[in-house]
């Protein structure tokens, strides 16, 4: 009975282990987004966004340094004629409280919160208005290079 005994706390340890790491969440939220996705950016309000047009994606996320909340580098593209052609650039900040990556943008058109969070390959994201939050597009995308 001594190795059923010494097996039960063995499971118990491994156990307390499992749900100590998810509770602490992520040690390196930054693996779990970089390298090349690729999938679709839905436009959700054509009310507030009249010009938006649906577009196939190729996002590459790439690691930056930073002394505070991981940051990731952005630089996004868009599938035209089978090419990619450049849309933009910009960097994220890993917000441990929402497991998420985001970026606030200001051009003179806009004023917007990109948001993205990772499940695994599976990468979704939100375009949202500010101040509102309305939702301007959703992107759905897989991972294309291997996930550490």
């Amino acid at each position: 009975m001594r190795i059923a005994g010494s097996f039960r706390a063995l499971v118990i340890i491994c156990f307390a282990g499992a749900a100590a790491a998810s509770l602490s969440g992520d040690p390196r939220p930054a693996d779990s987004i970089l390298g090349e996705w690729r999938g679709t950016s839905i436009c959700t309000n054509r009310e507030l966004a009249p010009a938006c047009k649906d577009e196939s994606i190729v996002y590459l996320f790439t690691p930056l340094p930073s002394d505070g909340a991981p940051k990731v580098h952005l630089d996004a593209s868009k599938i035209v004629d089978g090419k990619a052609a450049p849309m933009g650039e910009f960097d994220l900040t890993w917000d441990a409280g929402d497991a998420s990556w985001s970026a606030e943008i200001r051009t003179p058109r806009v004023h917007a919160l990109w948001s993205y969070t990772i499940d695994g390959d599976h990468l979704t994201g939100t375009l949202a208005e500010l101040p509102s939050k309305a939702q301007l597009r959703k992107v759905d995308a897989t991972r294309q290079t291997p996930s550490k």
